[in-house]
């Protein structure tokens, strides 16, 4: 089966024994507002990397309020403490589990594209991309689609894609045959 779909059975994560909560749209959205390197795809420093661990560890509604107060730097220091007292190869593992968190919940759907393919640039942030075509075809409350948990976006906007004539989806069948080819 797609490991994309097994976001709804993952345990909770700890990161730097913080909690994390899923990985939503509406966490993308508050990183992205906080011009948060992984939006853009760049490593973030252990500074980022700890606002990040913050936003992550509470729904994203809560973040975006608590980010800019007294909670948030508290926690920050405290996240700064725990980070000064590791060696360099704790923080690389630190930096490790959240890149894992991250790419959990934000497979995507397989696709069949030629080689240099890539779909095409937008032009738009991909989490506000993914939750436009969200609002616009499905009957989601906003709030609803923020919540979403970004593989389960993706999920639901590929197979809206599907459904409007975008036949690069691979199929579960599809799926096995290529495993058994490559298993060898």
């Amino acid at each position: 089966m797609y490991t994309y779909s097994q976001h709804q059975f993952l345990r909770p994560v700890r990161v730097a024994g913080v909690r994390l909560v899923p990985f939503t749209l509406g966490h993308a959205d508050v990183l992205c507002g906080l011009d948060h390197p992984i939006t853009r795809g760049a490593v973030p420093g252990v500074e980022e990397l700890a606002v990040a661990l913050f936003v992550c560890s509470r729904p994203w509604k809560k973040a975006a309020r608590q980010i800019r107060g007294r909670s948030a730097r508290r926690a920050l220091r405290k996240m700064g403490r725990r980070f000064g007292r590791m060696g360099p190869e704790e923080v690389g593992a630190v930096f490790d589990a959240f890149e894992d968190y991250v790419g959990v919940y934000s497979s995507t759907p397989p696709r069949w594209e030629e080689p240099g393919e890539g779909g095409g640039q937008i032009r738009a942030p991909w989490h506000l991309a993914v939750f436009c075509v969200l609002q616009e075809k499905t009957n989601f409350q906003p709030s609803e689609t923020w919540d979403l948990p970004v593989a389960r976006a993706f999920e639901l906007a590929a197979v809206i894609g599907a459904n409007m004539g975008d036949d690069k989806l691979v199929s579960v069948a599809e799926m096995e045959i290529y495993s058994k080819m490559m298993a060898g």
